[in-house]
């Protein structure tokens, strides 16, 4: 009878020892509970255990680093997440244009907690009454309201909270010497999501008179009278 066959033994090259690695083969077949990346069969492939009596987990091998499955997971939810967010308006400060005329403008990121972010991506959030304020060279959202998310819980946030607003100390002290200066104030615009980010537009913005308000009656009427002969001739 023939002897059984031995497993390949590593071999020498310089003195050092090369080891022979598995095949994807060799493992599929030694561990039941071996399935690819993408699924049994996939190539590159993990070693998943489906419960507490399989085989160790190994991280991922991707492009020649390793990062563990569960991370690159995540990094695909969070760009799924922002591919569908995408880039769209999510309130409007309609007042804020009938009310001022806007000198400067500038796009603030926001800190917010979970369940703001995922109220303002359902489109739960309104900044009419809401103003700017600096304060110990930061800028602070006042008064906007993000109604709180459905599935919070105990977590949920505070609707009518003061919020921070990200940007450069440059811009925030640009708008500082405006405000100072010509006695504008800071308005917020539109309320934005950008890859998934909730970015606002904010406004130094001056203050319109009643004859101001009258004259932007009367152009905007004019132009709608234009629009209409127009379109009446052709």
């Amino acid at each position: 009878m023939g002897q059984p066959a031995e497993d390949p033994v590593p071999t020498l090259s310089h003195g050092h020892v090369t080891p022979t690695w598995p095949t994807k083969s060799s493992v599929a077949a030694a561990h039941p509970y071996y399935t690819g990346r993408n699924g049994p069969g996939s190539d590159p492939g993990c070693l998943l255990s489906s419960n507490a009596t399989g085989p160790a987990t190994r991280p991922c091998e991707m492009n020649g680093a390793t990062m563990p499955r569960m991370a690159t997971q995540r990094a695909a939810d969070r760009a799924a997440s922002a591919r569908q967010g995408g880039d769209r308006v999510i309130t409007s400060n309609r007042r804020a244009n009938h009310e001022y005329f806007i000198e400067d403008t500038i796009e603030a990121g926001m800190v917010l907690t979970g369940s703001e972010i995922k109220a303002i991506r359902d489109g739960k959030a309104t900044i009419g009454e809401a103003y700017v304020r600096i304060e110990n060279g930061e800028l602070w959202l006042v008064g906007a309201n993000i109604a709180q998310f459905a599935n919070g819980g105990y977590a949920n946030h505070q609707p009518d909270r003061p919020r921070k607003l990200l940007a450069h100390k440059r811009q925030i002290e640009s708008f500082r010497d405006q405000i100072e200066r010509k006695g504008l104030t800071i308005v917020p615009l539109r309320l934005v999501l950008r890859d998934g980010r909730a970015k606002l537009v904010i406004g130094v913005a001056r203050g319109k008179k009643l004859y101001d308000k009258r004259a932007v009656a009367a152009e905007r009427q004019s132009r709608r009278d234009v629009e209409q002969a127009l379109n009446s001739r052709g």
